[in-house]
């Protein structure tokens, strides 16, 4: 009987030690962030198609920065800044990069990155609800993320390499 005592005591630690290290693993700031897309909020999370078919959720990428970009094929705006998100995925391969197309098809799309040569991952919002709950109003929107899942910048309209690297806090 004091065995399982001891082993139920033991176990209890166990899991309050797994709990209070996984919090901490997340940090402060995701624990104590509202959702939202302002800056300092907790990113909304969301699971979209990849090009290919693979599925990405958001949140699985924490320990990440993140940068997403909202675009569309016929956006003159996010022609001129695909060069650039092409060379931040080429440079920083410690930055996630999810290009999200709004409202188009998949064979569309496709045709539109491998005419272009790029190479960076692109998911799939056709039916528009996740660049709604990001409130994008026009393209390109950008949204950059610290490791916790935190926007630390966003933008809407074509940027430079320099400033992707500028808005993501990289030297």
């Amino acid at each position: 009987m004091k065995k399982r005592i001891s082993l139920t005591i033991i176990l209890l630690i166990i899991v309050l030690g797994a709990i209070f290290f996984y919090n901490k693993a997340l940090g402060e700031d995701t624990i104590n962030a509202k959702i939202g897309t302002n800056i300092g909020d907790l990113a909304p999370d969301f699971t979209l198609q990849k090009v290919n078919g693979e599925e990405l959720t958001l949140s699985k990428l924490r320990g990440k920065k993140v940068f997403i970009n909202f675009w569309t094929t016929n956006c003159p705006y996010c022609r001129l800044e695909m060069p650039e998100i092409q060379r931040l995925y080429e440079e920083h391969p410690e930055v996630e990069i999810l290009s999200v197309n709004i409202m188009e098809n998949r064979g569309k799309v496709i045709n539109f990155l491998l005419t272009n040569g790029f190479s960076f991952p692109t998911l799939l919002d056709s039916k528009g609800q996740v660049a709604t709950s990001y409130l994008v109003r026009g393209t390109p929107t950008s949204y950059f993320l610290d490791e916790n899942g935190i926007i630390i910048n966003k933008n809407v309209g074509a940027i430079s390499y320099q400033q992707m690297l500028k808005m993501l806090d990289i030297e």
